[in-house]
């Protein structure tokens, strides 16, 4: 780089004065015009005005002079002393990549006026001309960037070109990069490899140049990869060489992580055999633990994805995590990771951001998240971005950012919006959601002296989450975004809780059509309400792909627990209902599905065949145990009277209680109702059920259970005597009342002489303060007394000494024999 000419300007005003500084610069055969500009004394702005080199010196001169006729004619005053002036220094240029210049192939013709229009403004850009007219005249940097969207293969040779310029600057040189990735030319990957392997450059546009290449060529990026791996710390390395699961390696770079910032033992290095230098993002020294979140997921293989994913999952936004999570969110945006995406816009939606603010009593800078102080600082006025990190500023950024780039692949139809913004509502779940709130506006009104009511607004229970609300409610006649709000508000003439409108409401409802899959893939797997709302509405459109849903699928859509989705289910179920050949696992998924008019329909064809499908025991048991009240009450009274062959009752008897023992301990009442129709139904065969099932019911955590064991215990045919050792001071030990009162009645069944050897017991029993274990007990005190004389006078005399209450009396009164 050759300086032919250079002026030095100043506008002097009172004690203040600002510089100009224009430069001529020849690089090879080409010309380049830059300037330099601000406060006298301060560090000057650069920019250039040649966005490309211009091919004479007598172009670039009218350039150069045009300008500095336009800042003398505003007052600035010519103050150069010789042709190279020491006002302020040549900054050393940033190495340009040595690769040569494509040959520039003519344009090809094309009906797109866009595409046209966009390739005319690069083909300027490189020439140095003029702007082709237009009246909308777009920054470079945008047309750049749009042709990296639009995909443009054609724009590859006019992007490397200006990528080559020396005057393009570093965020211009990012904005290349970004587009020559998408544009698909691997004629481009020399050309990205050495920026990516060009130390001098900034970190960011390597970054982004090395997932330029993973994108242009698989080969190119597993070659990289393996590279990539051989630079991680040893013991992560090892680790992964020698494969470990996801947890060890986890856990190995957990333990870097908490190290801080000290150096690892991983350096730039030079390769003889391959020419090549290994990537340091450090920027030449040793990389820093939290760089190693950067070099994991650009490896990205089936160890370090899950590793980075666990991390993201509950890192703080804090320095130094917040950094490299933003350089995390800008890959996965570029790689559109519909995972990683997903994660991290569910937690800038959850997330609160750090507020700074100044302690009233210290004067110290107080750093909170969510109203409770996490940290202090000395007070410093001049805060760098990795001390505040997630600001309200960032956290609003990235929320739009988001949005927006979903919206930009929408109004390009890409499928990839789909398949985004499904990951991202699978994010969100019932639980997320907020009570519904409203607010009040009122005004004074000094002619009544009374409070008026101005304006009311209401936010419904998912109003906070903006990138889920911009999915599903776009379009909603019920639902807005204001300017400037952090939430989605109720339009006035709905409120939280009115029933929703019939039309479709999502942003762009033609891409979900076009892939139904996914609105299926929803229904599913979704834990939202809204999700379901949505996704059902817009899959009742999709008619031909509903025919062809498989059974499987229609299965689990009857067993979700959302009504709209059961509807659905159903709707699609009973087009496939053949009475004269009834599916009965399809009956059996829509008598216990959500929906309650499916219920009842299911019951009617079950009622309409009942000897066919009395013979299905897996259909009958699993009606007993519907999670649905009314069902269970179909179940019995189908059961109480239906006939059926002992063999049918065991096998049925022996289904039934397999479920109830793989409840949990929430389904209490589901067991409750159950085990009644267990007992109405199947007494008979209760009587001689095996000791080993009454034992698994006595052992389950429900209590409803333990009571069905003890009951059937109570009938079996199985002598008191021949029960296992301790079993019954097992139920009498119970914590619950009902067990303990079906051990005293079984416990007063065993022979005279066992009971009398257990008087202090009985003792108890007779006084206990519970009544059911009293009168559980009195039969066998009864026939000890007529037949043991001797045991009744020394009952009494205890129970007279220790008789203190009347109602204690009126027990003991009740006990003594007739005689």
């Amino acid at each position: 780089m050759q300086l032919i000419q250079r002026k030095v300007l100043l506008y002097q005003e009172g004690t203040s004065g600002k510089v100009y500084e224009i430069d001529l610069y020849q690089i090879g055969d080409r010309y380049l015009v830059n300037f330099r500009h601000g406060r006298r004394g301060a560090s000057l702005n650069e920019g250039t005005k040649t966005v490309a080199s211009v091919s004479t010196l007598g172009q670039a001169q009218r350039v150069f002079d045009r300008i500095l006729n336009e800042k003398l004619s505003e007052g600035y005053r010519d103050i150069t002393d010789s042709g190279v002036s020491e006002a302020s220094p040549v900054a050393a240029p940033v190495p340009v990549p040595t690769t040569p210049l494509p040959i520039i192939p003519p344009l090809p013709p094309s009906d797109d006026a866009r595409e046209q229009r966009i390739l005319g403004y690069l083909q300027a850009a490189v020439s140095g001309a003029e702007r082709p007219p237009h009246k909308k005249q777009w920054k470079l940097d945008r047309i750049i960037w749009r042709a990296g969207v639009l995909q443009l293969c054609s724009a590859a040779p006019l992007l490397m070109q200006l990528m080559q310029q020396p005057s393009v600057s570093p965020l211009r040189r990012y904005g290349l990069a970004w587009a020559l990735g998408w544009c698909g030319d691997e004629r481009a990957i020399p050309l990205l490899e050495q920026i990516y392997r060009n130390e001098t450059m900034p970190e960011h546009v390597r970054r982004i140049a090395l997932e330029a290449i993973f994108k242009l060529s698989a080969l190119k990026r597993d070659e990289l990869r393996l590279e990539l791996v051989q630079q991680l710390p040893e013991d992560i390395r090892t680790a992964m060489q020698q494969g470990t699961s996801v947890e060890e390696v986890l856990t190995v770079v957990e333990r870097h992580l908490d190290e801080g910032d000290g150096p690892q033992a991983v350096s730039v290095s030079y390769s003889a055999q391959r020419n090549s230098l290994t990537l340091n993002l450090g920027g030449g020294s040793p990389v820093q633990p939290f760089a190693l979140l950067d070099r994991l997921y650009h490896i990205d293989n089936d160890l370090t994805r899950p590793v980075v994913l666990a991390i993201l999952q509950k890192a703080p936004f804090v320095p130094p995590y917040f950094q490299r999570i933003r350089h995390i969110f800008k890959v996965a945006e570029y790689r559109r990771d519909a995972e990683v995406l997903a994660l991290l816009t569910y937690r800038f939606d959850q997330e609160f951001a750090v507020q700074i603010g100044r302690d009233p009593r210290t004067g110290k800078l107080i750093r909170k998240n969510d109203g409770v102080t996490v940290q202090y600082r000395q007070c410093n006025p001049k805060l760098t971005d990795t001390q505040v990190a997630y600001q309200s500023k960032t956290r609003s950024y990235l929320r739009r950012r988001i949005w927006r780039s979903l919206r930009h692949l929408g109004d390009l139809a890409s499928p990839d919006y789909v398949r985004l913004a499904t990951q991202i509502l699978l994010q969100y779940t019932d639980s997320d959601a907020e009570p519904a709130r409203e607010s009040v506006s009122y005004r004074w009104n000094w002619q009544t002296y009374q409070r008026e009511e101005t304006r009311r607004t209401s936010w419904d229970r998912f109003a906070k989450f903006l990138t889920l609300n911009h999915i599903l409610y776009e379009n909603s006649p019920r639902y807005e975004l204001k300017a400037r709000s952090k939430a989605w508000r109720c339009k006035s003439a709905y409120k939280s809780g009115d029933p929703a409108p019939q039309v479709r409401e999502e942003a762009f409802p033609q891409l979900w059509e076009q892939q139904p899959a996914a609105l299926l893939n929803l229904l599913l797997e979704s834990q939202c309400t809204p999700v379901h709302e949505f996704a059902t509405k817009a899959l009742r459109t999709c008619t031909g792909f509903c025919q062809r849903i498989s059974l499987e699928s229609l299965l689990k859509l009857l067993s979700r627990p959302y009504e709209v989705t059961a509807q659905l289910g159903f709707e699609l179920a009973q087009q496939r209902y053949q009475p004269a050949n009834p599916n009965f696992e399809l009956v059996l998924a829509i008598a216990n599905c959500a929906y309650s008019p499916a219920r009842v329909q299911a019951q009617q064809w079950v009622a309409d065949q009942r000897d066919t499908f009395l013979q299905q025991g897996t259909l009958i048991a699993g009606l007993v145990v519907s999670p649905y009240a009314d069902t269970r009450t179909f179940a019995r009274q189908l059961l109480n009277t239906a006939i059926l062959d002992d063999a049918t009752a065991r096998s049925l008897i022996g289904r039934i209680l397999a479920a109830l023992l793989s409840l949990d301990e929430y389904q209490g009442t589901l067991a409750n109702d159950a085990a009644e129709t267990l007992r109405i139904g199947f007494a008979p065969q209760l009587r001689s059920l095996r000791l080993e099932i009454i034992l698994d019911l006595l052992r389950h955590p429900l209590p409803e259970l333990q009571t069905l064991g003890a009951q059937i215990l109570l009938n079996h045919e199985t002598p008191v005597v021949e029960l296992p050792a301790g079993l019954i001071d097992a139920l009498l030990s119970s914590p619950y009342e009902s067990v303990r009162a079906i051990g005293v009645r079984l416990f007063g069944q065993l022979p005279d002489e066992q009971l009398l050897q257990k008087s202090q017991l009985l003792i108890t029993l007779v006084t206990h303060e519970i009544s059911d274990l009293r009168e559980a007990i009195r039969p066998g005190i009864r026939r000890l007394a007529t037949h043991h004389p001797e045991f009744a006078q020394q009952l009494v005399t205890h129970l007279l000494s220790i008789l203190r209450s009347r109602s204690l009396m009126k027990v003991f009164i009740v006990l003594l024999p007739k005689s």
